[in-house]
């Protein structure tokens, strides 16, 4: 028997960066200037080996802490400097993942509009998940994954976002790659599709949470909301999302961590699953504030915007969904 539950030590090593997360935030939605905050913590090399100045964890551990960084809404550009360290590590490159690492090199994702990405880089248009200052831009898929510089590009525009902490770019040309990985055994992709499960399943926490401790001060006719059967089975269910989203990914880490033959089909269950719970949670979550859900004041349309931004990022539920199908055919 596997115990999937995150020991005593991880659970204190994760409550420390929420609390850190917490103390420089003050309640707010944390801004690009919280870059070096997870610098400092460590969160961006913690996969690494030490030689390259990181911690030396486990993807298991990684996978945690971004579930965490899910809960707190943090900046997308974390996974992707994440991502580009271990790719730039893997290609032999260690002055460029240490300045990663370090914080020196900032990254971003790119976005493929119809753009295609190869060996021979980024061609075509792109939208830069950018913020201030961030050189280089990653793009991730299940073929290979490619690092560019940002700079590269013929044409940049800021066009507007429906995630006000992103800022958006919308960049075409021609990006030659500092590095290219052809992704023969999606080694980067699963570790990939791994953390955004990880940062959804934490959406489906938070949101779940928000939504309970409304129910429980909201009144009608006299009582919580939550006394009532309709919202409190809404409630229920999202419980369920979650247990079974946070099931599945501690055991997908693990699969993953072992190299276990069916990790493949494991990480592409535990994606696809969190995909739709923390759809389901972020929607019932607006739905159970009412009026008040809907109102940018609520923040909770951050979430949902976060979710949408996530799954695509992975591909969407059908490329996930076909992983499952065929991780389930080869195991």
């Amino acid at each position: 028997m596997i115990d999937i539950l995150p020991t005593a030590e991880q659970s204190e090593f994760v409550g420390s960066i929420a609390n850190a997360i917490a103390k420089a935030s003050g309640g707010k939605a944390l801004g690009p200037d919280a870059w070096r905050l997870f610098v400092e913590l460590g969160c961006i090399g913690m996969g690494l080996d030490e030689s390259l100045g990181g911690a030396g964890f486990s993807i298991a551990d990684e996978a945690l802490m971004h579930q965490e960084l899910g809960r707190q809404l943090v900046s997308p550009n974390v996974l992707a400097a994440t991502l580009a360290a271990h790719l730039a590590a893997e290609a032999g490159d260690a002055e460029l993942a240490r300045r990663i690492v370090e914080g020196s090199r900032r990254v971003a994702f790119a976005s493929p509009l119809g753009g295609e990405i190869s060996a021979s880089g980024l061609e075509g248009e792109f939208h830069l998940l950018t913020q201030a200052n961030d050189g280089l831009v990653l793009c991730i898929s299940p073929n290979g994954s490619a690092l560019a510089e940002a700079q590269s590009f013929s044409r940049r525009d800021v066009v507007e976002s429906t995630d006000e902490t992103i800022e958006l770019v919308r960049a075409s040309g021609t990006a030659p790659p500092v590095h290219w990985m052809a992704d023969n055994d999606q080694w980067l992709w699963r570790r990939a599709t791994l953390l955004i499960a990880a940062e959804l399943t934490g959406i489906a926490e938070t949101t779940q949470n928000r939504a309970v401790e409304y129910a429980k001060i909201r009144k009608q006719f006299g009582k919580p909301i939550g006394a009532f059967q309709a919202i409190g089975h809404h409630c229920a269910n999202m419980a369920l999302h979650c247990e079974a989203a946070a099931s599945q990914l501690y055991f997908a880490a693990i699969a993953l961590r072992d190299q276990m033959p069916d990790a493949a089909f494991q990480v592409a269950a535990a994606c696809s699953y969190a995909m739709g719970a923390a759809f389901q949670n972020a929607t019932m979550a607006i739905q159970i504030h009412g009026g008040t859900g809907f109102s940018a004041e609520s923040g909770l349309h951050r979430f949902l915007k976060r979710v949408a931004m996530l799954r695509h990022l992975a591909g969407g539920e059908r490329t996930q969904e076909l992983a499952v199908f065929n991780g389930y055919r080869a195991a």
